[in-house]
């Protein structure tokens, strides 16, 4: 079962290419059932759009509140590849943090499903005028979340497979304009049914015991904050992880310093460390599984990437 990526700027057509690739995956493959993973219905959100005002803005305009609803969206999708192997699974949302890509291909491959990236390649003026037309987000909100827009590319492996569609050079919306899409994705069904989709090393699920599990997560974690502190002494531009959990799957996983408005001090990583600690252990109690060690850092490292600002407004 495949997870298919909606990627684009906001008001680029995402919603009318999901409804056309619906259409026409049931046509072709009709013994696939369709499940749509909708950012309009995520969260409840649609009870709280109205023709006046759309709570999106509030999401997309609050650094915090869009992290808790990628959140909410990350788990409706991982529900959703939990079920039938014969559901095709859409996430119709903007997902243009490439951080936020990965992790959902790191879900998908731990649930042994392909991830395909479908880019709505459209002008910056383009997905403006769109969005004039139904005023949904304020022209500054806009600006910036088009600025904050990380392009897919083919070459990172969870961009790709990676099918590019140009909506804005359609005649008119219809299933025709999607017939070289659904060939491309019926060409990648067929490949995967030569052989299962592999978790590797750094998605790989292991049983251990809670004790073991635990005195094992704060070692790791240590070692990271740890380093992330010798980094930074050190005037590093940037923090990789420390080499005895780098493997070929995580090598270009970093930690900016440079561009980066936030100091990480002790205090700072050390409720990041804790935070990170408490959801990773309500995952056991929930699945009684977990992540390899060079897994674990992974994901702590880019913890703290997508969550740093969030020790400022404590200390604030």
């Amino acid at each position: 079962m495949p997870l298919i990526l909606l990627c684009g700027y906001p008001c680029s057509g995402k919603s009318t290419i999901v409804s056309l690739l619906a259409d026409i995956l049931k046509q072709h493959l009709p013994h696939y059932s369709i499940l749509i993973v909708d950012e309009f219905k995520s969260g409840n959100l649609q009870s709280k759009i109205t023709t006046n005002y759309d709570i999106r803005c509030d999401i997309y305009a609050d650094s915090i509140k869009e992290r808790e609803f990628r959140g909410q969206q990350k788990s409706e999708v991982e529900r959703a590849l939990t079920q039938s192997q014969s559901t095709i699974v859409i996430m119709d949302a903007p997902n243009y943090i490439k951080g936020y890509r990965y992790e959902l291909y790191c879900m998908a491959k731990s649930h042994k499903h392909q991830q395909i990236v479908l880019f709505s390649d459209i002008p910056p003026e383009i997905s403006e005028h769109w969005n004039s037309k139904i005023n949904r987000y304020p022209d500054d909100l806009l600006s910036d979340m088009i600025s904050r827009f990380e392009r897919p590319q083919s070459t990172q492996r969870w961009d790709n497979p990676l099918i590019t569609i140009e909506p804005h050079l359609w005649n008119s919306p219809s299933t025709d304009n999607m017939e070289s899409v659904i060939i491309q994705i019926k060409q990648l069904l067929n490949n995967k049914g030569k052989g299962k989709i592999q978790p590797n090393k750094s998605t790989q699920l292991t049983i251990i015991s809670s004790s073991n599990y635990l005195q094992n997560l704060e070692h790791i974690t240590q070692q990271v904050v740890d380093h992330v502190l010798r980094s930074q002494t050190r005037g590093l531009s940037s923090v990789d992880l420390p080499m005895c959990f780098q493997n070929e799957h995580n090598r270009d996983v970093v930690l900016q310093i440079t561009n980066s408005e936030t100091k990480y001090t002790i205090g700072n990583l050390i409720r990041l460390k804790r935070r990170y600690i408490a959801v990773q252990r309500l995952k056991f109690d929930q699945l009684n599984t977990v992540s390899d060690n060079a897994s674990i850092a992974t994901n702590f490292l880019q913890f703290i990437s997508f969550n740093g600002d969030l020790c400022d407004d404590e200390a604030s």
